[in-house]
């Protein structure tokens, strides 16, 4: 995937959601149902910080009697699926009033490689770093995000469009580079 550094979970977000720890792979559209498998990709991208039941009630459970037994069941189903692959480890952490993303875990995950290489492809003035810089942004930006999450889960679609645009940003600054050569 990207590193073969095994004590850092390399994580893909574009195209298909998968996980790579430890000599093992885990493709999540396989491996779970896609809420179950958006709700992990929500904890690993707000890894930072813990998310509150209730937000994570209200993106992944509303349509529940029970929001906040519902939310419990999946994180429980997520632990149960994930501790099946990687029995030594916890990934998921409850805390006071939400749940957290393992800090002591390091994730490397595609979209944040993308972002920083992203900032840099617009920072910089030189036109063959910028050129070195897209083709790296190219071979990262595999394709988009599973279209079903996209149509099930709206904070998916906004970064889904996000780095669609930022694909079109950089066709666009490559094109004008290669013309001005």
């Amino acid at each position: 995937m990207m590193h073969p550094d095994e004590s850092i979970m390399d994580v893909q977000f574009f195209k298909q959601f998968t996980i790579c720890y430890k000599d093992k792979t885990m493709i999540l559209r396989e491996a779970m149902p896609l809420r179950r498998s958006s709700l992990l990709a929500f904890l690993m991208i707000h890894h930072d910080s813990v998310c509150s039941v209730s937000d994570l009630s209200d993106i992944f459970c509303a349509h529940s009697k029970k929001p906040e037994g519902a939310l419990r069941n999946l994180i429980y189903r997520i632990r149960s699926a994930l501790s099946n692959v990687w029995p030594d480890d916890t990934f998921i952490l409850s805390r006071t009033g939400g749940y957290q993303w393992n800090p002591k875990i390091p994730v490397r995950m595609d979209t944040r490689i993308f972002d920083a290489l992203y900032i840099q492809f617009l920072e910089t003035e030189e036109i063959d770093t910028r050129i070195d810089l897209g083709l790296q942004l190219f071979k990262i930006y595999s394709g988009d995000f599973d279209k079903l999450a996209q149509s099930q889960y709206e904070w998916i679609q906004q970064r889904s469009a996000y780095y669609r645009i930022c694909m079109v940003k950089l066709l666009k600054t490559l094109a004008d580079d290669l013309v001005s050569r």
